[in-house]
């Protein structure tokens, strides 16, 4: 039987420590960019209102699932007696693209895949596509992203790249019915929009009906009708719903640089 006296025992220990602290010091930690493979999730209107909501470069997943879970509730109790439950969320802007305007130098060192100023970008690794639109009075590209990313993000990673003018979103500008939402600690507020007349060069009605989910249970928090007409009573969240419609509104980025 092997022993190890007090101060033998006290040498190992610190010689493993030094050792320890120079391999740390060889090799250190890496610091790791976004798992792309997390994206596309299974349900697109959660990953999509989640990316909205959470305003990060992916969806994230508890978020996701949380936004899942409270959908499927609200429909399945109440798409008998609301059909407007059933509108989906659609972003502002086409997700995982972004459009560049760039110094033709620049467009013909992407072309020929000549230009390596993005290749220490992290998120340059879910470039899926690129798509030339040439060099006529602008030289113009499209960039087409692996996955569910938020396009607003995307925009500021590339900002600032030699050669890149001006970075953009590509936008739905349509007024139209959707979903809106908002997060306040741990409730989100669901506004499902009914929107009509003039679609979608500019809606002039609106049915908003609000929704959160509580214990595992829908609850239908009233219906606001716009624009109010006279002598009708305005519910109290009706500012809330404005703030989420103007934050939804505001994710808009065009031009971005």
């Amino acid at each position: 039987m092997l022993m190890i006296t007090g101060k033998k025992f006290s040498l190992i220990v610190f010689v493993i420590l030094v050792f320890g602290c120079d391999e740390k010091a060889f090799n250190p930690a890496t610091s790791k960019g976004p798992d792309f493979s997390l994206t596309p999730m299974e349900n697109e209107e959660a990953e999509l209102a989640a990316l909205h909501l959470s305003g990060e470069i992916m969806a994230p997943i508890g978020l996701y699932q949380r936004i899942r879970s409270d959908l499927a509730i609200i429909r399945e109790n109440w798409s008998d007696h609301n059909e407007h439950v059933n509108i989906k969320f659609d972003p502002f802007w086409e997700v995982s693209v972004i459009g560049v305007d760039l110094t033709s130098t620049t467009y013909y060192e992407i072309e020929s895949g000549n230009y390596h100023n993005w290749d220490s970008i992290s998120v340059h690794t879910a470039l899926d596509s690129i798509h030339y639109f040439g060099c006529a009075n602008f030289c113009i590209a499209k960039l087409v992203f692996k996955g569910r990313l938020n396009p607003i993000l995307l925009v500021d990673e590339y900002s600032g790249l030699p050669g890149f003018n001006i970075i953009s979103t590509y936008s739905k500008p349509m007024d139209r019915s959707n979903l809106y939402l908002q997060k306040n600690g741990n409730v989100i507020k669901y506004f499902f929009r009914y929107a009509y007349g003039e679609c979608p060069a500019g809606c002039l009605n609106s049915e908003i009906y609000y929704f959160t989910v509580e214990s595992g249970e829908p609850v239908y928090r009233g219906s606001l009708y716009l624009p109010v007409l006279p002598d009708s009573t305005i519910p109290v969240w009706a500012d809330t719903y404005t703030f989420a419609y103007r934050d939804y509104i505001a994710h808009n980025c065009w031009p971005c640089q």
